[in-house]
């Protein structure tokens, strides 16, 4: 139906693949020469995707930083060092995880996108990610002569922490912001990782790598070997980045069940960054194995 109003005809002509009998439009026809456009809102989409995925881990920070400041670290924590936490994380979905949604959905409607962009907005969002990071840098320096001041001379550690992770939180939100922003010019980049996951999803569509070994030894197969040499490079790939992905996050998972164990002032609280720390080395072996 999107080809149908694309192509100004009904679905009868599109099956047929015949248009030669219709009329044609000189008011739908691109002058020659006309340099490419956005078609499909992508830059507008980009920027949003940038904006929320960038507030959602600011958001995270910032609810450590009020746990941090209204007594987190007591025994036990406050009412309001638990809600400025709760609140921070549950704002930080509230961004991140539909800001993710709308990113594949884009991603799966559009997957080849016509660069549109000029060396002069390529150079601008480099430009712009060079001063956001050099920002970022003096917000961070800015918060630990903040700790500094108020651990020593105040005498008050937890203020310090919070006013040092809200810089984090601010330099964070710049340095995402700022390297989606460049990553956004890439065009090439966008088009080569959909068209990469379009190959995964034939992988996995014929069963695997060794089924494709399988069906590349017919002699009238529709796949060859050095096809499946490349498909077997690029699962080779997806799997290392799996590994990555699962063994960063039990250890992450790990150190925040340590942290929070450390703020309650329990005993055990050694155990998760040790115990994420040997999941995450049995993960990293059994990773592969798996289906």
């Amino acid at each position: 139906m999107r080809l149908t109003a694309i192509l100004s005809c009904d679905l009868n002509d599109l099956v047929n693949g015949d248009l030669t009998q219709k009329d044609p439009c000189p008011e739908l026809a691109v002058p020659i020469g006309t340099p490419p456009t956005d078609l499909y809102d992508y830059d507008g989409r980009m920027r949003r995707f940038a904006w929320r995925l960038a507030s959602g881990v600011a958001a995270a920070l910032a609810g450590v930083a009020g746990f941090l400041g209204t007594g987190g670290l007591s025994s036990p924590p406050t009412l309001w060092s638990c809600f400025f936490l709760t609140f921070g994380l549950g704002l930080a979905a509230a961004f991140v995880v539909p800001a993710w949604v709308d990113f594949r959905r884009f991603c799966r409607l559009y997957p080849c996108v016509e660069d549109f962009y000029c060396a002069k907005d390529r150079e601008e969002a480099v430009s712009f990610k060079r001063q956001a990071w050099r920002i970022a840098l003096a917000g961070v320096a800015v918060g630990a002569v903040c700790l500094s001041l108020q651990a020593t001379y105040f005498q008050h550690l937890a203020g310090g922490l919070a006013s040092f992770t809200l810089s984090v939180a601010f330099a964070a939100w710049l340095w995402i912001f700022a390297a989606l922003g460049c990553c956004r010019t890439d065009v090439a980049r966008y088009n080569r990782v959909n068209a990469e996951r379009a190959e995964l999803a034939r992988i996995d569509a014929h069963g695997g790598v060794p089924a494709l070994d399988r069906l590349a030894e017919y002699a009238d197969a529709a796949i060859g070997a050095e096809e499946v040499a490349a498909l077997r490079a690029l699962a080779a790939r997806r799997m290392r980045r799996r590994r990555v992905a699962v063994t960063l996050g039990i250890l992450v998972a790990g150190a925040v069940l340590g942290a929070i164990a450390y703020a309650g002032h329990l005993p055990l609280f050694v155990f998760g960054p040790v115990g994420g720390a040997v999941l995450a080395f049995l993960a990293w072996l059994v990773t592969p194995h798996l289906k």
